[in-house]
């Protein structure tokens, strides 16, 4: 290995470990919401007094549902059917 070789690999150690060393010190990123992500329950069923088909979809960590269906005749997208906050449905069991 040529004298020139050496310093070149050298000064990329150096710059490598500069920069390993700017990442590791460097504070983590601020987060927007204080919220964690969810953890999902999809559950596949019939709304009450409809013939459609609804996904139920649950957060468990922000205990909410959402229940959609499918929509064929706007272009084939999702449609929200209804919501519940289910941290009120929680509290009043806890209070009995």
């Amino acid at each position: 290995m040529n004298r020139n070789s050496l310093r070149g690999l050298l000064v990329l150690n150096v710059v490598l470990l500069v920069a390993l060393a700017v990442v590791s010190i460097a504070p983590p990123p601020a987060l927007a919401q204080n919220r964690r992500a969810g953890d999902y329950i999809m559950v596949a069923g019939q709304a009450q007094g409809t013939v459609a088909n609804v996904i139920y979809i649950t957060d468990l960590n922000n205990q909410a549902m959402l229940a959609v269906t499918y929509d064929r005749n706007r272009g084939g997208g999702l449609r929200t059917v209804g919501y519940r906050d289910m941290k009120i449905d929680f509290n009043i069991g806890e209070r009995r």
